[in-house]
């Protein structure tokens, strides 16, 4: 592996277009992204003795370019949880992340065991976050509440799939 084959690695990435969108060439952050996991896997080739040499003290670091991450407002949410949806656990799942900040990972994963009352009969959901792993015990407002449903075991959200996503949402 030399920096010669890595640098056309990187032109590859800077050229290549979007899976979905074809006229347009890949984000920054995308190639940002993709580049770290490639610089990634030289450094634990080169640790783990596959390759004899890691490159990477030699290659450019892409910057991300900040972004603006958009939210729904108050409106917005409101306008959405009158609107129609052909996958009613897709429009519940969404509207309890949206309601309690939980990501889709976490959603996909909730259990009921998840779900636990304070002493003041308000309910909360315990999370370990997939991706910071971190513990995080959020209250939940009766209105996200109302969208589990009743109690149960296992699973709140069981049929929901990523599939679901492309078309409805």
């Amino acid at each position: 592996v030399t920096v010669e084959l890595c640098n056309k690695f990187l032109e590859y990435l800077r050229s290549t277009p979007q899976a979905i969108h074809q006229k347009r060439k890949l984000h920054t952050n995308t190639i940002a992204s993709y580049w770290s996991a490639f610089l990634g896997t030289l450094h634990t080739a080169h640790r783990d003795r596959k390759i004899k040499e890691n490159p990477n003290g030699f290659l450019d670091r892409i910057e991300c370019i900040p972004t603006i991450r958009e939210h729904l407002s108050q409106e917005e949410l409101i306008r959405l949880a009158e609107t129609p949806c052909e996958e009613e656990v897709l429009k519940k799942a969404f509207l309890f992340a949206c309601l309690t900040g939980l990501r889709k990972s976490d959603i996909r994963q909730l259990t009921w065991q998840q779900i636990q009352p304070y002493t003041n009969g308000r309910m909360f959901v315990t999370t370990r976050m997939q991706k910071t792993k971190e513990i995080v015990h959020n209250p939940i407002s009766d209105e996200a509440y109302g969208l589990l449903g009743e109690r149960g075991e296992g699973l709140i959200f069981e049929d929901f799939k990523d599939k679901m996503l492309q078309g409805p949402l």
